[in-house]
């Protein structure tokens, strides 16, 4: 997906983004996507200390970590080629899906939760910067000193 392509995804829905230029709407999208990248990246990072430190405090969970790691490198390392190692990958995959599960679903759970806020917040962001930018127009004859003679016949 293209960057033309997500901006149109990502601001589909969004009100606030219809006042935007497509360039505007680029820029809010990327920096939305750099804060998601972030803010994901952390959620991870999260969760496999807790998954360490939980392995600490369970010895099953240790055990499963450790058959499954070892399971893995027996699988990869009997095969030669690269179609083997793909199918050693697949016949350990069933062992990693809980653990793969537990750090993305979440991930994604708070992604698609968050996404729309942030895409909502830099809109409002940068039309307000916009208008405090733009030169009003309204208060031009205020600055004006203004004096009114009464003229007695």
């Amino acid at each position: 997906m293209d960057i033309h392509e997500r901006t149109t995804k990502w601001s589909k829905g969004i009100s606030e983004m219809d006042v935007l230029s497509l360039a505007e709407k680029e820029m809010v999208c990327n920096k939305v996507a750099k804060q998601l990248f972030a803010i994901c990246v952390t959620v991870v990072t999260l969760i496999l200390i807790a998954i360490i430190a939980s392995m600490f405090e369970y010895p099953w969970l240790l055990d499963y970590m450790t058959n499954t790691a070892n399971t893995t490198n027996q699988n990869l390392s009997t095969a030669h080629s690269q179609a083997g190692r793909a199918g050693g990958t697949m016949a350990s995959l069933p062992r990693m899906i809980p653990v793969l599960a537990a750090m993305l679903i979440p991930t994604m759970a708070v992604f698609y939760i968050i996404k729309k806020p942030l895409l909502k917040r830099e809109t409002k962001k940068l039309v307000e910067k916009k208008l405090a930018d733009t030169p009003s127009t309204d208060d031009v004859l205020t600055s004006v000193y203004w004096e009114l003679f009464v003229l007695h016949e």
